[in-house]
């Protein structure tokens, strides 16, 4: 039921980019906003967030490693 409505919203949101395209298409504004753009952005910072995520978790990752290892070495000194 939650995927039907978000396709729905998003086949909305698409027309409406398409009928906003075409408006300024009327007015002599290139066709440059339409929903093939619009998609290829929203993948490229769908993609860019993904990076920056896996980068996050490896960091945090490396932090616990290092933190796990310190907690080591002080157990064994003491």
């Amino acid at each position: 039921m939650k995927n039907t409505k978000i396709s729905v919203f998003t086949e909305l949101a698409l027309k409406q980019v398409d009928n906003l395209g075409h408006q300024l298409n009327k007015y002599g504004i290139t066709n440059r906003l339409n929903r093939h753009n619009c998609i290829a952005i929203l993948i490229t910072q769908q993609q860019k967030l993904k990076g920056e995520l896996a980068r996050a978790e490896l960091h945090w990752g490396l932090l616990k490693l290092q933190l796990k290892q310190l907690k080591q070495r002080v157990r064994r000194n003491n």
